[in-house]
């Protein structure tokens, strides 16, 4: 888990997202895989300070 500026945690990083979609898409769970995607992006954004 990460700690942005010491903000709090804001619980797996857009890294650790992307691995769980490509876990995901292996066991044919293309639903779980977008869903991981979509966080990820979300962490990145949020993280850039964007969102």
């Amino acid at each position: 888990m990460n700690d942005l500026a010491g903000q709090g945690n804001y619980g797996p990083s857009a890294a650790e997202w992307d691995a769980r979609a490509a876990d995901a898409e292996r066991t044919g769970d293309g639903v779980e895989a977008e869903l991981c995607r979509q966080y990820a992006e979300h962490w990145f954004r949020v993280s850039r300070g964007e969102d």
